[in-house]
């Protein structure tokens, strides 16, 4: 569920080739050429019906929408598309490419509703998570990195952003549930009256797991 592809730009709209076999849901891609940011599609938005003419960046909170860098084109089981953009395919420049799709059990990329409130969302994964990252779609705001090694029992009250360099949050923020996460505090980062996307990742996939 996870390929990293490196590519050279051509300054033509094409297709990059991911060898996932099976359609991403989330990709971000850096020019190593250039000090530009880390531009992200995330096809398990669920607030748009047309993810792959919207992204973000990895490294800051903002939403762009309406673009067509990724070509207006959603990935396939094969390949994901680009424009011309120079985070994207500058011809000649070099580029590095992280791209997951879903793996039952294990990975998991989607989006919620937040509502404000210590009886938060409850978000369906099929495990328990193991790493859990939060946007918010809406709202300018940070990616929240949420982790069952540092707490590793509920509530989970330590947390980290991706994109900021402040250090560890203490606040209780999230129940780690067998199948899934619950949202515990209201916060403009992953509980407020928002839409978010989340990845999620487990420590195995469930049907290897023991019981501990």
């Amino acid at each position: 569920g996870f390929s990293i592809v490196t590519y050279t730009g051509t300054g033509t709209a094409g297709t990059i080739a991911h060898g996932l076999g099976a359609v991403p849901k989330f990709i971000t891609i850096k020019n190593r050429d250039d000090s530009a940011g880390w531009i992200t599609l995330a096809m398990g938005r669920h607030d748009v019906s047309d993810p792959e003419t919207d992204y973000l960046y990895l490294n800051n909170s903002s939403v762009i929408d309406d673009s067509d860098d990724f070509n207006d084109t959603a990935p396939t089981s094969t390949v994901f598309s680009v424009k011309t953009h120079n985070l994207l395919n500058a011809s000649g420049d070099d580029y590095l490419a992280y791209v997951w799709a879903d793996v039952p059990g294990f990975s998991k990329f989607g989006g919620y509703e937040g509502v404000a409130s210590t009886d938060g969302a409850y978000v369906h994964t099929g495990f328990r998570p193991r790493l859990l990252i939060c946007r918010n779609l809406d709202s300018a705001g940070s990616w929240i990195m949420f982790d069952s090694e540092r707490h590793p029992d509920n509530i989970i009250d330590i947390h980290t952003m991706a994109d900021t360099y402040a250090g560890e949050g203490t606040d209780d923020n999230m129940d780690f549930l067998a199948n899934g996460f619950k949202c515990r505090r209201s916060a403009t980062s992953f509980n407020s009256a928002h839409s978010f996307i989340y990845l999620a990742w487990a420590e195995m996939p469930f049907k290897y797991a023991l019981a501990r």
